[in-house]
């Protein structure tokens, strides 16, 4: 029903905001209807709460605006419908103690924001039951808004930072128009920031786990400009593409036109932004050879709406996605959040995302990898920040694997490196083969240990460069029985032998011919990481 839900609240806001705009009560009187028709629903589905907060949510704002075009019986269907179907059930997930109760993602703040709107609408209807509820529900949205880490760093990815964040706000001016005492952490003023930074030049999202490649529109960051006074902010509220919604016009920053269009104290092409609670690493530079922007994935396979994918990269250069994600597959799909089954999910599964994993199987155009462990997380070890260079290197901590693994990606001028070092965990001798693997919608041309992906008029080569003896595979990405369609998809990858102790793969990306060695930046990269000190000689590691 939650789609049903949603379509909802769209159609009252609309309808809504329509007639205070226009004056015209057809806009008004056809809300009404919108808000009759669900009060008459048997219930709004308390299985999946979610579906019951936001038929609160568009009930609650629906009465609040047209309370008086609305008649008496109107008035008292509507007011039951929010108490019987959403402020009943809603005490009853608080005294069962309801995981979103308790948690810190977007179901808690959702959840608590659609029943925050839900008992200051029935406040003089049914008292008792609204204050007991606003009472829990103010208390509970507490938890839900540590979801918001420094710079708004929000663990399920953009799309669910702007769900959540939107519905704070619903709940944060509710709750100031209703005079009840409520204050959010000073951090969550700054969550704009990392809805900025985690859309691509190319103004397609990261899609890491389940987030989608295309972002909905975020009104809510007129919100955030009123709230602090940047100028830019409300800037990105203006130039955001996507389908306008009402709430566009009820957050519009009030700032100057003219103090919009100034320049930003913060630049969105700095070198190096990290989201450690989200593990979201981003490097960026604009060189004579091309604007590169590079996104590594760390974090917890655990955080809600992960998928095994710790290590995962995706690279633009000018604007055109060239190594990418495969993204989510339908939440319609039977068990898809069962964990017990999840990672059957070829999408979730480590074999659907760019990492280095131990062959499992193989078929005739695919190789099954080991899973990651869903317990499985990563570590900052390095980062390194120069003038002509940036780097940043996370240890995958995952007792899944029979290695030590670190991944380092080295932006430059001259492209992008990534480097896999291998450490292995026991001196036993470990006989296995691992995969490297990458995807992109790019046509790609592939020669040996070189590949030209060729997307939107660019190119972008790739080079192995380490094994020497490694080459390109390139086909196309499998498509699972009633799994959602990758046929769009390339997969380049290599395979190698797991080496006794340490082994090493690197792979440079760059818009020019790559030269037959390793650059110096790639090797002074490798000469300050941990593995590199710890283990055998370099001349030893060099080896093929």
């Amino acid at each position: 029903m939650l789609e049903c839900s949603r379509e909802f609240l769209d159609r009252v806001c609309t309808f809504g905001l329509a007639y205070f705009v226009q004056g015209d009560t057809r806009y008004g009187i056809r809300a009404i209807e919108e808000m009759e028709a669900v009060s008459n629903f048997e219930s709004w589905n308390p299985d999946h709460f979610l579906d019951v907060a936001e038929m609160a949510a568009g009930l609650a704002i629906g009465f609040e605006w047209l309370n008086p075009l609305m008649s008496k019986s109107q008035r008292h269907r509507v007011l039951n419908a929010i108490h019987e179907k959403a402020v009943i059930p809603g005490l009853r997930e608080f005294a069962s103690k309801r995981h979103w109760t308790s948690c810190e993602d977007n179901w808690n703040v959702v959840c608590n924001s659609g029943l925050i709107l839900a008992a200051l609408s029935t406040l003089e209807h049914q008292a008792s039951d609204a204050k007991v509820l606003l009472n829990n529900a103010s208390e509970s949205i507490s938890i839900g808004f540590r979801g918001f880490a420094k710079d708004g760093d929000y663990r399920e990815g953009y799309c669910y930072w702007e769900y959540a964040s939107r519905y704070a706000v619903l709940a944060i001016e509710a709750m100031r128009a209703h005079k009840v005492p409520f204050s959010y952490p000073p951090q969550f003023c700054d969550a704009w920031r990392f809805g900025r930074d985690t859309i691509a030049p190319s103004g397609h999202c990261l899609n890491f786990g389940d987030n989608v490649l295309v972002p909905d529109r975020s009104p809510v960051l007129g919100w955030f400009a009123n709230e602090t006074k940047l100028a830019e902010i409300a800037k990105l509220q203006r130039e955001s593409a996507g389908r306008l919604h009402p709430f566009d016009l009820i957050w519009l920053s009030t700032l100057p036109i003219e103090q919009q269009n100034s320049e930003p104290d913060y630049q969105l092409d700095r070198q190096f932004v990290s989201y450690e609670n989200s593990g979201i690493y981003l490097l960026r530079s604009k060189y004579e050879t091309g604007d590169f922007y590079v996104a590594l994935k760390g974090g917890k396979n655990s955080s809600n709406h992960s998928h095994l994918d710790l290590g995962a990269f995706i690279i633009e250069v000018d604007g055109q996605r060239f190594i990418d994600e495969l993204g989510r597959d339908s939440y319609a799909l039977p068990g898809y959040f069962d964990p017990a089954r999840r990672d059957r999910f070829f999408r979730v599964s480590s074999s659907g995302h760019g990492v280095v994993g131990i062959i499992a199987s193989k078929s005739a155009n695919s190789h099954c990898i080991h899973n990651q462990n869903s317990t499985a997380q990563t570590r900052l070890v390095a980062k390194n920040i120069e003038v002509d260079h940036s780097s940043i290197t996370l240890e995958i901590e995952d007792k899944n694997a029979p290695f030590i693994q670190h991944r380092s990606v080295l932006l430059s001028a001259n492209g992008v490196a990534v480097v896999d070092q291998m450490q292995s965990k026991n001196e036993a001798h470990l006989v296995a083969e691992i995969e490297w693997r990458i995807f992109t919608t790019g046509k790609v041309v592939q020669d040996g240990s070189q590949a030209l992906i060729n997307l939107g008029g660019k190119t972008l080569l790739a080079k192995i460069v380490e094994p020497q003896s490694a080459g390109w595979d390139v086909c196309t990405v499998e498509t699972p029985a009633g799994q959602s369609d990758n046929s769009m998809f390339s997969k380049l990858s290599f395979t190698c032998a797991l080496k006794p102790k340490y082994t090493r793969l690197i792979v440079e990306f760059t818009n020019e011919e790559i030269s037959a060695t390793v650059s110096s930046k790639v090797e002074k990269l490798i000469s300050r990481l941990p593995l590199s000190s710890t283990t055998v000689q370099l001349s030893e590691r060099g080896q093929t």
